[in-house]
């Protein structure tokens, strides 16, 4: 009896050890292509393949790492499709690592992600297959003796690009192989607490060939440090100063970007942080409420700690708010230098108001906050650089998510060999109290001719125009509420990059009203915006612009004295201004006075042309994924159209096919009234090719004439709409 309960109580043990195993499977962060996400949490689905082939790798090892602390999130095999979907913490950054029998590793440590709440990220990782295989026998030890280091962190680099190939680490004995392509040149870095790492920062690594079909051995010497150094640091509020209390805060060998200690702030906001002295780090930090420092994909800035003394680290993190923030990183387009300076401006892209303003630092960047779930555009200037979008290009819109997330915008612009011999104004819009006036239009316009510049007052009411030809301008400010004390300012500007300082002073004004009905002509009553444009440049002047009322009425009031351009839906709603009333009588042109009365004014309003594909949905900027490089673009004919123009839009704004020029002259062969589609690039004259990973926007006009120039358009479809990116093994398109 007493044999029997025993082997009843084994027959449990091992019951229970199965049902725990099956939990501890099945709770394991995997998901199978048809589970749900958990609540707050995000899918990955990582699909690795065969670079060559494109054929999936089944059994692949893929691990997913926090980018901030560097921990290992979640982890899992291929099926035999390729696929692992993982489910991580949501709205946080991450990398990826992915290994495979036969294959070079991946590492995606320099290529994070972001991930949103019940929501899947697709990832596609390709891994090199090994051809010739060699075996590299390292073995690392202590300098001076034979004592072996284990836990030694192994970085096995290809000579020729530099790459890393893969990583290991020694075992007890010091020892760690790796299997890589053979008869090729490689050099090895190793690194672990309490050693210097090999080879010394600034020494150049010895290069050896690991032989086809041959162990080659490498014996690596570490010498111990005895001299240590603390890094005190302090975290504080970027806008109030005060210290963050329970900042998680991780520091980094710079070398080897391992992470090498970690600690939390006090009620003071400090840590301190012992390590090996005399040697470079960087830190990253996180907090609740606050973005991560540095923000994901923005680069670290590394510090040296002397030995056996303390340095000094302080870090400002940025409060989450109702906002979202949107960093753009500014660069030259053909050596990537970042650029220092560039004036970079975000606009509402339902309303063409500019919502803020900022100049681009030493690393090219800067951060902007904007109301959260809007559409967004950016129009970026820098001095002796093409703007971005240029003067005959419209810019791409794109999607800003949730408050407190982070939207990654990348500019690049071409340098301008002309603007050499320009000069800058800059200077400050002010109230009469001197106090700073944000958001003010501010615009040039030289005399002679009347072209304009034009640029935004920041927070602190500082504008700045660039790339400025010689000659006299006037300035002035235009923003609902407010106007201009004094008379136009008028300025000289000489060549050479010399800067001009111009304030202009306004004043707060009750300001005149404008009224009026809007009628629908052969289309369906709908809601459209009503705005004030300036009678030059066309920019929409900040803050007068209203919506229609249901009775089809509208009104707009706080005009200050100045002439402008009313213009019924001026965004992007599926509606232009009858063409017909504009070829007439043109755009219409009001002046309002100081003291002026209310003043009406009715529009009649009828159907923009309609694209079919490809295009984004209607509610949404996120472009539509396609495969092609040469998509066909279709959309519906527009009545009394004799000809039809295609233009396409790369990312950064800049016009790579068809359309047309300043001149009025159509670039592509004629697109008769009967044509409703077309391929990209028919008669071979882009100037770039569509590439994959990359987005991109396409619009049609309506040309009442069958000229080869441009005669009358008499209508468009809207830049809302026509966006495309081309899916991308390399370089998926980032929703």
């Amino acid at each position: 009896m007493l044999f029997i309960n025993k082997r009843r109580k084994i027959y449990s043990i091992i019951v229970m050890f199965f049902l725990v195993s099956v939990y501890l499977f099945c709770s394991n962060d995997k998901l199978t292509n048809d589970d749900t996400i958990p609540v707050h949490k995000a899918g990955v689905r990582v699909t690795v393949t065969d670079s060559a082939s494109g054929a999936p790798i089944q059994n692949a090892t893929v691990a997913i790492y926090n980018s901030i602390t560097d921990v290992e999130a979640a982890s899992g095999i291929t099926d035999n499709l390729g696929n692992s979907v993982l489910v991580v913490n949501a709205d946080t950054s991450y990398y990826l690592k992915a290994a495979a029998a036969g294959y070079l590793s991946f590492d995606g440590t320099f290529n994070p992600f972001q991930v949103t709440e019940n929501d899947t990220v697709d990832r596609a990782v390709e891994l090199v297959k090994i051809a010739s295989p060699a075996v590299v026998k390292v073995v690392v030890s202590q300098s001076g003796s034979t004592i072996p280091v284990k836990n030694a962190e192994i970085v096995i680099c290809k000579t020729s690009t530099n790459d890393t190939l893969l990583d290991g680490t020694s075992d007890t004995l010091g020892v760690c192989f790796f299997i890589v392509p053979g008869d090729t040149t490689y050099y090895l870095r190793v690194s672990t607490p309490g050693y210097l790492p090999y080879p010394l920062p600034g020494v150049t690594p010895v290069h050896f060939i690991a032989k086809q079909a041959d162990t080659t051995s490498r014996a690596v010497k570490l010498t111990k440090i005895t001299s240590p150094a603390v890094v005190k640091v302090v975290i504080t509020d970027d806008t109030t100063s005060a210290p963050v209390q329970g900042a998680a805060v991780v520091i980094h060998n710079a070398y080897t970007n391992q992470a090498v200690g970690s600690g939390a702030t006090d009620n003071l906001g400090t840590c301190f942080l012992e390590v090996i002295g005399d040697t470079s780090y960087y830190l990253k930090v996180t907090a609740g409420g606050y973005y991560s420092h540095p923000l994901p994909g923005a680069a670290t800035v590394p510090f040296l700690a002397a030995a056996n003394d303390t340095t000094d680290r302080a870090i400002a993190l940025k409060r989450k708010t109702s906002s979202a923030m949107v960093v753009v990183y500014v660069n030259e387009d053909s050596t990537g230098i970042p650029i220092k300076d560039a004036d970079v401006v975000l606009y509402n892209s339902s309303t063409s108001q500019a919502q803020t303003r900022a100049l681009t630092d030493n690393a090219g960047g800067c951060i902007l906050f904007v109301q959260a779930n809007i559409g967004c555009y950016l129009r970026v200037a820098a001095q002796n650089y093409r703007s971005s979008p240029p003067p005959n290009g419209s810019a791409v819109p794109f999607p800003v998510g949730d408050s407190g997330s982070i939207t990654y915008r990348y500019v690049k612009l071409k340098k301008n060999p002309v603007a050499i011999n320009c000069g800058t104004i800059s200077g400050a819009v002010k109230s009469a109290t001197g106090a700073a006036v944000r958001g003010s239009l501010v615009i040039a316009t030289r005399q002679s001719d009347s072209i304009t510049i034009s640029g935004i007052s920041g927070p602190d009411g500082v504008y700045i125009l660039y790339n400025v030809p010689a000659g006299i301008y006037d300035m002035q400010g235009f923003l609902e509420g407010w106007y201009q004390t004094s008379p136009v300012c008028s300025v000289g500007v000489t060549s050479g990059n010399v800067t001009q300082h111009v304030d202009i002073p306004m004043t707060a004004v009750r300001g005149a009203a404008l009224s009026g009905m809007i009628t629908f002509l052969a289309s369906v009553n709908s809601k459209v915006d009503v705005t004030l444009a300036h009678p030059v440049s066309y920019e929409a002047i900040p803050g007068l612009f209203t919506m229609m009322l249901a009775n089809r009425n509208y009104a707009i009031d706080s005009i200050p004295p100045g002439t402008y351009i009313p213009w019924a839906s001026y965004r992007n709603d599926g509606y232009v201004m009858d063409p017909d009333w504009i070829r007439k009588f043109g755009l219409p042109v009001m002046t309002f006075l100081q003291n002026d009365s209310a003043k009406t004014l009715d529009f009649s309003i009828t159907d923009a042309i309609l694209i079919i594909s490809p295009t984004n949905h209607g509610d949404t900027l996120i472009p539509v994924n396609i495969s092609t490089t040469t998509p066909e673009f279709v959309w519906t004919s527009y009545p009394s159209t004799q000809e039809y123009i295609v233009g396409v839009y790369n990312e950064f704004g800049d016009l790579i096919w068809g359309g047309y020029d300043e001149n009025n002259k159509i670039l592509h062969p004629k697109l008769d009234a009967k044509t409703t589609r077309v391929v990209f690039n028919f008669d071979s004259s882009a100037k770039e090719p569509i590439r994959g990973g990359y987005a991109y926007r396409w619009k049609v006009w309506a040309d009442k004439g069958s000229d080869p120039d441009v005669q009358q358009l008499i209508s468009a479809s809207e830049d809302l709409m026509g966006l495309f990116a081309i899916y991308d093994r390399k370089r998926r398109p980032i929703k």
